[in-house]
């Protein structure tokens, strides 16, 4: 909803969330930042910026994040006719509390 809002408001926009990040019941900050900005540059909000600062995980958090753009005044419409094909598959890995071999282990099983 922050997302959504933000870019009406009457000046730059900027805030910076805390808290967990990468939760099992809901999307992770991940998924915000690769998808949902992907969608607002194609709205014509190209200011959009999501930094990660620093990654939380349940039960302590600790994570930061910063979201920031400019005003829009006029939304472009969203044609998406042709969905295209499928160029590659990226993702993201990480991990916290746990011996530094696994992220690699985990990159490789993802292949």
């Amino acid at each position: 909803v922050l997302v959504c809002l933000a870019a009406f408001s009457k000046q730059k926009f900027s805030v910076t969330l805390r808290g967990i990040t990468h939760g099992k019941d809901h999307p992770n900050v991940d998924t915000l930042k690769h998808v949902t900005m992907g969608y607002c540059k194609r709205l014509g909000l190209h200011s959009a910026e999501l930094t990660i600062n620093a990654r939380g995980y349940p039960p302590n958090g600790g994570g930061e994040v910063i979201f920031s753009c400019n005003t829009l005044k006029v939304v472009k419409p969203l044609q998406w006719l042709d969905t295209g094909k499928i160029k590659r598959i990226r993702g993201v890995a990480s991990c916290a509390r746990m011996s530094p071999a696994t992220n690699p282990r985990i990159i490789d099983a993802a292949r």
